[in-house]
């Protein structure tokens, strides 16, 4: 292997870029190899800012992959290292990175509030270094986890803030996923039709992109929805076309979710032999590629369908296998009042009253203090089964009017809740009118400022052109007299201060408020004309019509256009346009 201080930066990246591309795959192990690889190369370089910054890329994979499979404490240890190996390099995107890792563990925890205060700092981060990629991520999942409050009208507003950074710095990857999550939070208000419009666009950018990952969730996503619809034949087609992506693509961590997904879907149209078939794949592939949280997901659903096929002794052994592994191995309780529910009614089917009894308590009272009501209330109600084959009446009642009581309250609970996700539906559907409207104003706005421009530009060509005529006129007499004298001198009032400038940049910054102010404080050097060209660049406005507006040659355009290029220290493969549209 080669020393790190002679190996190139571009072939570090390009590793980098390679690790990033396994990660999106869900290709965990091999992620993981590349970007331990690169720590190693990198190790030697001591305290390089291209190093650091490396160092901090390598770590913020790593963690996004001990992430997605359950190993917070290593993922921590990793979004530590780089956050610290970038504040060194001073790169306040990857600061921003590293925290957004660490925000998003917290919120896997379920410390949202935690969570959100990591990831407001992800984002003041993000904004200090003007990095316009990665604020859109942080307010993604600032919106995710106002959803996680219920908090949809918050959610939308920080969902549409990212998805508008996407859209400006063409970022249509960004733009896809966003949609989908956009979509999703329409699917939180119970809003199926809007769900499938947004999830639809978002899967029809992705495939535009040919990006075959992206196509998977969001055809994971639409077929989730379709089975909440209880349109199962509909939702497995979508399932199995995911299927196919992940294995095409050999993202077993997709693939087990897509077998799963089926799975659970054939549960559901009464098909047990055809789920059971689905979950033990699903469950095979977890354990072989360590997804704990997934392991734990099929366990239970296998154990169910065992359940319902009438093989209670198999049922019983897989959900005590559940219920270690959502205590030993995830360390977890918060479905484990759930497997509890379902252990106590395979035993009570066993005939095994007593112990039936003591899990079904012991769910109770897990639930009770977790503070889930329909846990508690369907305890109460097994245990009231429970009692009644004991035969002792009096705690039955007890247990029953407990269950109708907590029913009665869950009721009640969920028609406030159904009346204030109408009124977000509808407050939502305000604001998404509101962007909209707004967006079309700006285009509206645009347009307007830019044929202002072009009839500016028209009429300072009519004046140039009047000048010109008057001095052929003077250069075809031979002996000017004094008349003409003073025509040639007021020819030299006549050139572009007809133009008002003033109200015209008014104008402009009424369209653009921010541009003039970033570009000035970004490039103090620049000149007051260089300025203006600028400007008219943003316009997309071609050499010609600038050369017209301020009454100068192509030439000299192309000469201030170059200085300006020089000034912005572009690369020549670079769009001025272009940058100049981010700003």
């Amino acid at each position: 292997m080669k020393n790190a201080s002679s190996m190139p930066s571009l072939k570090i990246g390009a590793l980098l870029d390679k690790a990033e591309e396994h990660r999106e795959k869900s290709q965990y192990v091999q992620a993981e190899k590349i970007a331990n690889d690169v720590l190693t190369l990198v190790g030697e370089n001591g305290t390089r800012r291209r190093s650091l910054d490396d160092e901090a890329r390598a770590h913020c994979i790593l963690g996004a992959c001990c992430s997605r499979t359950a190993r917070y404490d290593d993922a921590l240890t990793h979004f530590h290292n780089a956050f610290t190996a970038a504040g060194a390099a001073s790169n306040l995107g990857l600061q921003s990175r590293a925290l957004d890792g660490k925000a998003i563990i917290q919120k896997n925890r379920g410390d949202y509030q935690t969570a959100l205060g990591t990831a407001e700092h992800a984002l003041a981060a993000a904004e200090k270094g003007e990095d316009k990629r990665q604020q859109a991520r942080t307010l993604n999942i600032i919106g995710l986890l106002h959803k996680q409050f219920g908090d949809y009208p918050r959610t939308l507003h920080y969902m549409s803030r990212a998805l508008a950074l996407h859209e400006e710095i063409g970022n249509k990857r960004g733009v896809s996923a966003n949609l989908g999550d956009i979509g999703g939070v329409h699917h939180g208000l119970g809003d199926c039709p809007r769900t499938l419009d947004y999830m639809s666009r978002a899967l029809a950018i992705a495939e535009e992109l040919g990006d075959k990952n992206m196509v998977g969730i969001h055809l994971t996503n639409i077929g989730t929805v379709h089975a909440d619809l209880a349109d199962y034949p509909r939702a497995l087609d979508y399932f199995k076309r995911a299927l196919a992506l992940a294995e095409e693509l050999g993202a077993k961590r997709d693939v087990t979710s897509a077998l799963g997904n089926i799975g659970l879907a054939c549960i559901d149209t009464g098909n047990y032999t055809r789920a059971l078939e689905y979950l033990k794949h699903a469950l095979d592939l977890s354990e072989q590629i360590g997804t704990p949280i997934q392991t734990a997901y099929w366990m239970k659903g296998i154990a169910r369908i065992q359940r319902k096929m009438g093989n209670l002794d198999v049922a019983y052994q897989g959900l005590l296998d559940t219920l270690h592994h959502q205590r030993d191995v995830l360390k977890s309780s918060q479905d484990v009042a759930d497997t509890l529910l379902v252990l106590g009614g395979v035993l009570l089917e066993q005939g095994k009253t007593q112990e039936g009894l003591t899990k079904l308590e012991e769910a109770l009272q897990l639930a009770e203090e977790l503070g889930q009501k329909r846990q508690a209330a369907e305890a109460h109600n097994e245990i009231a089964v429970a009692y009644a084959q004991i035969g002792d009446v009096a705690k039955e009642l007890d247990h029953l009017k407990k269950h109708y009581a907590i029913e009665k309250e869950i009721f009640s609970e969920e028609s406030k809740k159904r009346v204030e996700l109408f009124n977000m539906r509808v407050a939502i559907a305000e604001i998404e009118h509101g962007v909209e409207v707004q967006k079309l104003r700006g285009e509206r706005m645009e347009h307007d400022l830019a044929n202002n421009a072009i009839h500016l530009a028209a009429q300072t060509e009519l004046v140039d052109k009047f000048r010109n005529d008057l001095r052929q006129i003077f250069n075809e007499i031979d002996e000017p007299i004094a008349a003409l004298k003073k025509i040639k001198e007021k020819l030299k009032d006549l050139p572009c201060q007809q133009i008002d400038w003033p109200k015209f940049e008014g104008r402009f910054n009424e369209v653009h408020p921010e541009f003039r102010a970033k570009l000035t404080a970004k490039f103090p050097e620049l000149t007051h004309m260089e300025q203006r060209i600028a400007a008219m660049v943003r316009m997309d406005l071609t050499s010609s019509d600038i050369a017209r507006l301020f009454c100068i040659t192509e030439r000299a355009v192309e000469f201030h256009r170059l200085n300006l290029r020089k000034k912005l220290k572009l690369k020549q493969e670079e769009s001025l346009p272009k940058f100049l549209s981010q700003l």
